[in-house]
């Protein structure tokens, strides 16, 4: 599409930005490839005060274990500022209990309604903002070179946040995003600027069903940890990380190797490098990641992961299951979790199909987590085909 630059988003985009820079240079394309280094979070606090109360939306989000803390852990607040909104809203004593689904969006309007909460809120954002447009700009975002970006995927929300902050400083500015895979775009975004490779929002649902977006993320990463925020040190701007190194950092050097001699041998044999072969990822992907056997489940398992745009207590990718707690994964039970028909605590699994297997093995309990995918991802579809 004619594009000069492609950045390669932290940290699912660090693989890619490898095997990206030395397939350019075998193929003698005129692209640059950078690694441009953010997270959700590092993108997600500055542009708070940009968004006003609509920032609610993005601090309000399920997940894995979400307590009343994460969620204003998300909105960028000390432990002190958490405990004082704790109080007002009542959860001084349950900070850390796990909130339903439903509970959580009923935390919307009390949180929008807060005007003390908001007031901290723009003001993190807004000490961030400077910061993080000088690490953007000094990176070349803003050089009138036409680029791209590059990341794993899934809902396009840091396409948008990227943007929103282009924007502030550049309206002119536009750029597309390519992508592994999206189950959905932004409200209001256009498609046009969004480009997926193994399934996109209107398609492959069953290529979504037996795909794991959390094993993915828990395998393909940087050695580093998450970026949260940037600052300037002898005129140079950096990104502040949360850890120095990534938790899973000694498999991710391994594998990094391993990605090398693959490369080593694909550039070596230049027909192979015309074949984008999404029918063989597909199936390699699904033997892992929707039918493990108990040696793969352990391994990769056993990989320290985040579903949260903090890196805020991780656990292992296939968590450690009771009976019970795979039982209340069944397809009915969580279904009326979500509507709110029931308030079950359930212990969410970043990787279900993993910690089924490392539990019983029920063929039941598979077939449940597969059907509740196949709704949640055919509901998706049609909300995608009736917009």
């Amino acid at each position: 599409n004619g594009h000069k630059r492609i950045y390669f988003l932290a940290r699912d985009g660090y693989y890619p930005y490898i095997a990206a820079t030395q397939l350019c240079q075998a193929m003698e394309y005129d692209i640059e490839c950078k690694y441009l280094s953010l997270s959700r979070y590092s993108l997600r606090i500055p542009e708070f005060h940009l968004m006003k109360e609509q920032c609610v939306d993005r601090i309000c989000l399920g997940g894995i274990d979400v307590t009343f803390e994460k969620v204003m852990k998300r909105a960028g607040l000390t432990d002190a500022e958490c405990l004082s909104i704790a109080k007002e809203c009542g959860y001084k004593d349950s900070m850390h209990d796990i909130l339903s689904y439903s509970t959580i969006m009923e935390l919307k309007p009390v949180l929008r309604s807060n005007k003390h909460f908001l007031k901290m809120v723009y003001s993190h954002s807004e000490h961030a903002y400077s910061d993080t447009i000088s690490y953007l700009r000094q990176e070349g975002l803003f050089d009138g070179l036409s680029f791209a970006i590059a990341d794993s995927g899934w809902i396009g929300s840091i396409q948008q946040s990227l943007k929103n902050l282009i924007h502030s400083v550049n309206p002119s500015i536009n750029f597309e995003g390519y992508y592994f895979g999206l189950y959905d775009l932004p409200d209001k975004a256009s498609a046009s600027n969004y480009h997926a490779f193994y399934f996109g929002p209107g398609n492959h649902i069953l290529r979504k069903m037996r795909f794991c977006n959390c094993l993915y993320e828990a395998v393909l990463s940087a050695p580093e940890g998450m970026t949260v925020s940037y600052e300037c040190t002898d005129n140079t701007y950096r990104p502040v990380l949360a850890d120095r190194f990534n938790v899973n950092h000694d498999l991710i050097k391994y594998n990094q190797q391993a990605l090398q001699m693959f490369l080593d041998v694909v550039i070596s044999k230049k027909e192979f490098l015309s074949y984008t072969c999404p029918s063989l990822s597909g199936r390699l992907l699904e033997c892992l990641m929707a039918s493990p056997d108990i040696t793969e489940a352990a391994y990769w398992g056993n990989l320290i992961f985040s579903d949260d745009v903090i890196d805020y207590r991780s656990q292992r990718v296939a968590r450690p299951l009771t009976d019970e707690d795979i039982r209340n994964q069944r397809i009915f039970n969580k279904i009326l979790n979500m509507l709110g028909l029931k308030h079950d605590t359930i212990h969410e699994s970043a990787w279900i199909e993993g910690s089924i297997v490392l539990g019983h093995n029920r063929r039941t309990d598979m077939l449940h987590a597969h059907m509740y995918k196949f709704l949640v991802y055919l509901k998706k579809y049609i909300k995608w085909v009736i917009k």
